[in-house]
């Protein structure tokens, strides 16, 4: 699955060198994190990833940032 596939309007990154994995101590491969734009991982899969459960993180993700301008 590629952020291609799933037609995705933000970036994606890789971490070719192990510097990220190093800074927020990640174990297992393949891992799966959304970070905020401040830095902050806000959920994350370890292990495989599927495109429903990718899905289902995307949506509640847009939900979460939905209401949390409503809030504001």
């Amino acid at each position: 699955m590629t952020a291609a596939f799933f037609a995705l309007a933000l970036p994606v990154l890789l971490d070719k060198e192990g510097e990220a994995a190093q800074k927020y101590e990640i174990r297992p491969i393949p891992s799966t994190f959304f970070i905020n734009k401040d830095g902050i991982i806000v959920d994350g899969v370890l292990g495989a990833l599927d495109q429903t459960l990718l899905e289902g993180k995307i949506g509640n993700l847009s939900i979460a940032k939905m209401a949390d301008r409503t809030l504001h």
